[in-house]
């Protein structure tokens, strides 16, 4: 069952992403995808929020075996090219940390 929960919030944090606009075949975009749900398993997300390179950042990059400055261009890249293309009801800056506290708040409210 616990395989089905990490599927089910993937499956969350992609739509919610593919809402505002990020193309899921992006690299920077399974990156997102990721640190969002590693941070969802985490009951105290919100410190984990203060200090994403740190705690987060680090721990992605080594999954995909990336360095974090790489990590971090790939993910701005791909923010950049939603907030390009974004739908006009949105009307938030799409950066990194904007759209992965939005998504935390929403997937974790429901």
């Amino acid at each position: 069952m616990r395989g089905g929960i990490k599927i089910n919030r993937r499956n969350l944090i992609r739509n919610e992403l593919l809402k505002l606009n990020y193309n899921i075949g992006s690299l920077g975009t399974l990156y997102l995808i990721e640190i969002i749900a590693y941070l969802s398993s985490k009951e105290d997300y919100l410190q984990y929020m203060k200090s994403l390179e740190k705690t987060t950042y680090s721990v992605i990059a080594k999954r995909f075996n990336v360095n974090i400055e790489t990590l971090k261009s790939n993910i701005r890249k791909a923010s950049a090219t939603a907030n390009k293309s974004k739908n006009k009801n949105v009307s938030m800056a799409l950066t990194p940390k904007t759209v992965t506290s939005y998504i935390l708040e929403n997937i974790t409210n429901n």
